[in-house]
């Protein structure tokens, strides 16, 4: 499922690519003649992939968006010791705010059901805008809380509150 998204997409966006090329007007110049790289065999069942309002373009270039900006917020959660999966910021319950923890697995949840759940809602690019901005805030926060110390081993110490949970 996932290459025939990949390779829907960039069928699209190259014919939208040779269709403003000047030297690509008229059908019988040679841009026309490639691809598409995926379809449907004759008398077969068409490949069938969900759209958002219409676009089969949108959701698929949302869902690379929202997982790219994830493994980014990622590589920036490691460097300041911070927390990017729903394991650690259970661990850190009383020790970071809770509304702040329950944000990181709102976005890691979602990140994972768009990379191992083919059926699950389709993304939108407002939603890839939104998410940006939600873990862009979420990294500078973690910065912040990372140069108190907070995520050092050292520093960590549950509330009684955590500890008996």
């Amino acid at each position: 499922m996932a290459m025939n998204q990949v390779s829907i997409v960039f069928d699209l966006a190259r014919a939208a690519e040779k269709m403003c090329e000047w030297k690509n007007v008229g059908s019988s110049k040679q841009a026309w003649s490639e691809g598409p790289f995926i379809e449907a065999p004759a008398n077969q069942r068409i490949i069938d992939l969900p759209e958002v309002d219409g676009s089969k373009v949108e959701p698929y270039i949302a869902k690379a968006a929202i997982i790219e900006q994830f493994e980014i917020f990622k590589e920036i959660c490691v460097f300041f010791q911070a927390p990017f999966n729903k394991k650690r910021a259970e661990k850190l319950r009383g020790c970071v705010d809770d509304v702040l923890l329950d944000r990181l697995i709102a976005a890691v949840t979602r990140r994972n059901e768009l990379t191992h759940q083919d059926d699950c809602q389709p993304p939108t690019m407002r939603e890839a805008v939104e998410y940006f901005y939600d873990i862009t805030e979420l990294a500078v926060q973690f910065g912040s809380l990372a140069s108190e110390g907070l995520f050092d081993n050292k520093s960590i110490q549950p509330t009684a509150k955590a500890s008996a949970d």
